[in-house]
């Protein structure tokens, strides 16, 4: 068995699953992971260190083992042979390197006896909101979700918008009550209502009450607040 490499801020040795290696565990950066998935981005697993999923020290895979990619539609994961000196085994049976194989959660993949579990699940990706839509989503008590132009989650609200900043605002239901924050974004976030009818600026970084009916304008995009949230 090849020695494992220490290195420095991240585990030389991924937790054990059952039979084998958590690859969830070589894992670096989780919501840079999640974020590649979730845009359809192809994932790598290997020795290099630029790798997704980087094994440095793991002298008996190739710099690039295999690729991964989630396909949202489908919501369901694929896997691609790469590297040719040791194949790679998925469920005891040889990878193929000329096409893209399905792997569900818990399959096993095998290079030279060493066996790594498969322990990503799907993800629930949120379609991409055009800027026309006219209501925010109604949320489930406590629920917290960010709004912004780029997600960089899977429950993010997008809005489709070049005046929308990447992460605009967070929207909240707390106790029924709709609730928002601008996060500091570049045009800010404005409330329109009895009380503001032209429109006031709400300030970064506070938490804003919202009645239904009441007018968000972020950027220049205008959503109406729904009625009263999921309990």
């Amino acid at each position: 068995m090849v020695d494992k490499p220490t290195r420095v801020g991240h585990s030389p040795t991924p937790p054990t699953i059952g039979q084998g290696m958590s690859l969830r565990g070589l894992v670096r950066d989780q919501r840079a992971f999640l974020a590649k998935a979730v845009r359809g981005e192809t994932l790598t697993f290997g020795r290099a260190i630029e790798c997704d999923l980087a094994a440095p020290g793991y002298g008996f895979l190739s710099r690039h083992q295999f690729s991964l990619r989630f396909l949202a539609a489908e919501k369901r994961w694929e896997i691609l042979g790469v590297g040719k000196t040791n194949l790679t085994y998925l469920n005891r049976q040889p990878l193929s390197l000329n096409g893209w194989t399905p792997i569900n959660y818990g399959d096993t993949l095998e290079v030279v006896a060493n066996k790594f579990v498969f322990d990503f699940p799907n993800i629930t990706v949120r379609p991409v909101i055009p800027a026309t839509q006219p209501e925010l989503p109604s949320l489930a008590l406590g629920q917290e979700i960010i709004i912004g132009r780029t997600q960089k989650s899977p429950t993010d609200f997008i809005i489709s918008d070049q005046t929308v900043s990447g992460q605009h605002a967070r929207w909240r239901n707390r106790g029924g009550v709709f609730e928002v924050m601008d996060l500091g974004s570049t045009n800010g976030t404005k409330l329109v209502n009895a009380q503001f009818p032209s429109g006031a600026p709400l300030p970064p970084r506070q938490w804003t009450d919202l009645d239904p009916g009441d007018i968000l304008i972020f950027g220049r995009v205008r959503m109406t607040v729904p009625r009263g949230g999921k309990k």
